[in-house]
């Protein structure tokens, strides 16, 4: 819940349905509001997504990226931070075999540094009709399966309609940690925050973190602008 004790943390924000709808910009109206915030707080504004740079940037316009699934933050293309500490991502059979279970095109997995690789049936250049059209319930079950089979790696819903796979402990998390280690408490807002989706390694970061961070679920930009504007109200 945001309140008066919120009005000094960090803003985290995820980028795909949460500032934007997905693989689209963001509107001028949410680009204004977080505008407004980063000036209001001298800068403690941060994005965390699954994409890579250049496509966040595509999304967000810049700011303080923490792209490739919190692998490394980044500004105005400038390296901040990078993770040089987790393993790197084995390669697992599962993958070839998802590639093969899918008539689609090309360029379905793509790997966006050595511990995450994101996999989208549809091909990367599919467009928003065959992305709303495509049935994605299958990411919970294959999940389940390949996470058993290899506990060493970790696997969750991304995107629209994509598995984000990744070496154990290469979650967005680490944007949290990072933060949490500059001694500032942050808000988050995200949208797959359940056990399967990309966003839950934050959440239960902050069950267990001994700063007092705030966790909320959206369920579109249209959500998100009204956190927005409740958290505006305090550092106005």
């Amino acid at each position: 819940m945001i309140d008066e004790e919120c009005k000094n943390h960090v803003l985290l924000l995820d980028i795909d349905g949460v500032v934007c709808h997905p693989q689209e910009p963001m509107s001028p109206e949410m680009a204004q509001k977080i505008n407004l915030i980063h000036y209001k707080t001298h800068g403690n504004v941060y994005f965390v997504t699954g994409n890579t740079y250049t496509k966040a940037v595509d999304l967000v316009g810049g700011g303080k990226i923490f792209c490739n699934n919190a692998d490394e933050l980044r500004e105005d293309g400038r390296l901040l931070w990078r993770d040089e500490v987790t393993p790197p991502l084995p390669v697992i059979h599962e993958l070839n075999l998802l590639r093969a279970e899918y008539n689609s095109p090309n360029n379905k997995i793509e790997w966006r540094g050595p511990r995450f690789a994101n996999v989208c049936p549809l091909g990367r250049f599919a467009t928003k009709e065959q992305r709303d059209n495509h049935d994605a319930s299958w990411r919970e079950r294959w999940i389940k399966g390949v996470m058993h089979d290899h506990p060493e790696i970790e696997a969750s819903i991304g995107g629209q309609v994509s598995v984000d796979i990744y070496s154990k402990g290469a979650d967005k998390s680490r944007a949290a940690k990072y933060i949490n280690d500059l001694g500032k408490p942050f808000i988050f807002i995200g949208d797959k925050t359940t056990p399967v989706g990309n966003d839950y390694p934050i959440i239960k970061y902050c069950e267990t973190s001994e700063i007092k961070n705030v966790c909320l679920t959206t369920d579109g930009p249209e959500t998100t602008m009204k956190y927005l504007d409740k958290f505006f109200s305090l550092i106005r």
